[in-house]
């Protein structure tokens, strides 16, 4: 009876998909105010607000960051499968009839997608990661066969949602949130209309990119003087590092033989740089300072990596961008000087080469942090042989340094161990 209305109900969701428009395109512009059209679950998002399975907030927010509830997922699988939800009686003794949704869990206990545990469903509950991801994989028709008993019960749908790519491209926090779920569900939908999705391969990294167009800032330059600067970027530097960027989440799995999957976002922030803190190499926008400014705008505890770029050419600093450390929640932390001679290196050397080299700093600084040692300094290629080009700039020597493939003498390799990029900031908060 199960099954058979799963497959009654999948017909339907089906049915109904094929009146909409394609649930994808190259673009998406999701409508909703904290949704940029960048971020990395607008497509999903634009997709099921427009087939009316997950819905935003009057106030035009979609609250990607925000916890989902059991019950809220429950009501999201009912609406992605067109399950009729007639029926208000459950087997759940903390599910009452009047309660308001009631209708949903009957309606996706009934189908098998739910179970509960020991009589209880916990409605109220902020729904896990695994299980968003076995409602879903259920839903979805791929749970036939799995089996779900015991500590590791979630394990058999894990495997079939990394192998059909349902979790393509979503954090994998502990507990859900609504940009997560609607990942999920969007990619699962694709799946039912026959498209066969790639599968995910290494560990997915979330690295965030924050551009900072304008300056308001006063510092000293190089020679002491103190400069105020109030310098706006023009259209072309942005330009310039947004493509940068978007190779650098081309590339990074390219370089790293498969070992690195990134999911990255791009911010273009109006926020004005306004104070600089000063280190060894001069002022800078140090890892508390970033913090601060971005704190109100993103959850940084989404992400493995950020990185902040703002041209600071006015006090003429001899660094391209500063990296290796992290801020207060562990998420590793980059600041790039977008000026003269680092946004010439992205148009006529391998682009994203500041971008990694800074991520290096910090992989050097984690993997030690976690007991492995790196025998080699980032700042040492002439040292082993290798030879900076004007039109590669150290691709050589970073993917080496990426892969563990330097060569140290005796036979022997050194760079970032493999293990280190399997150990995410997120997986260790």
């Amino acid at each position: 009876m199960k099954k058979q209305l799963l497959q009654r109900a999948l017909a339907a969701c089906l049915a109904a998909l094929l009146l909409l428009a394609p649930v994808h395109t190259a673009s998406a512009a999701s409508g909703f105010i904290d949704v940029p059209s960048m971020f990395y679950c607008a497509e999903a998002v634009d997709a099921l607000s427009s087939a009316g399975i997950l819905k935003g907030y009057e106030d035009g927010t979609f609250r990607p960051n925000s916890t989902i509830t059991r019950v809220e997922m429950a009501v999201v699988i009912c609406r992605m499968m067109g399950l009729p939800t007639q029926s208000v009686q459950t087997p759940f003794a903390d599910v009452p009839e009047d309660y308001w949704g009631a209708k949903y869990i009957a309606a996706a206990y009934q189908a098998g997608i739910i179970r509960g545990s020991k009589g209880l469903f916990r409605p109220g509950d902020n729904v896990t990661y695994e299980e968003a991801v076995k409602m879903v994989v259920c839903a979805a028709g791929l749970g036939e066969g799995i089996t779900s008993s015991g500590a590791n019960w979630a394990v058999g749908y894990l495997a079939a949602a990394k192998a059909h790519g349902i979790t393509n491209n979503v954090s994998k926090a502990k507990i859900s949130t609504r940009g997560d779920v609607a990942v999920m569900v969007h990619n699962a939908l694709r799946i039912l209309q026959g498209e066969k999705l790639p599968v995910e391969e290494g560990t997915t990294w979330r690295f965030l990119f924050v551009i900072l167009k304008n300056n308001d800032f006063t510092a000293a330059a190089s020679n002491g003087q103190q400069v105020h600067d109030t310098h706006v970027m023009d259209q072309e530097e942005i330009d310039i590092l947004v493509n940068a960027i978007h190779a650098f989440e081309t590339d990074m799995p390219v370089v790293s033989n498969g070992k690195v999957r990134p999911v990255v976002d791009i911010i273009l922030s109006d926020a004005p740089v306004t104070h600089l803190s000063t280190c060894d190499s001069g002022p800078w926008l140090s890892h508390d300072d970033a913090y601060d400014l971005i704190k109100d705008q993103v959850d940084i505890d989404l992400y493995d990596h950020i990185t902040l770029i703002a041209d600071l050419r006015s006090l003429k600093l001899g660094y391209w961008g500063l990296g290796g450390t992290w801020m207060k929640n562990g998420t590793g932390y980059t600041f790039i000087k977008a000026a003269d001679t680092n946004l010439w290196a992205m148009e006529q050397r391998w682009a994203p080469e500041v971008f990694v080299h800074e991520l290096l700093h910090f992989m050097s600084n984690w993997a030690e942090l976690r007991g492995y040692q790196v025998p080699v300094h980032l700042h040492s290629s002439e040292k082993y042989g290798y030879k900076e080009d004007s039109k590669t700039g150290e691709k050589t020597w970073l993917v080496d340094f990426i892969n563990n493939a330097v060569p140290v003498g005796d036979g022997t390799y050194a760079g970032i161990p493999q293990e280190v990029w399997a150990i995410t900031p997120r997986s260790r908060r």
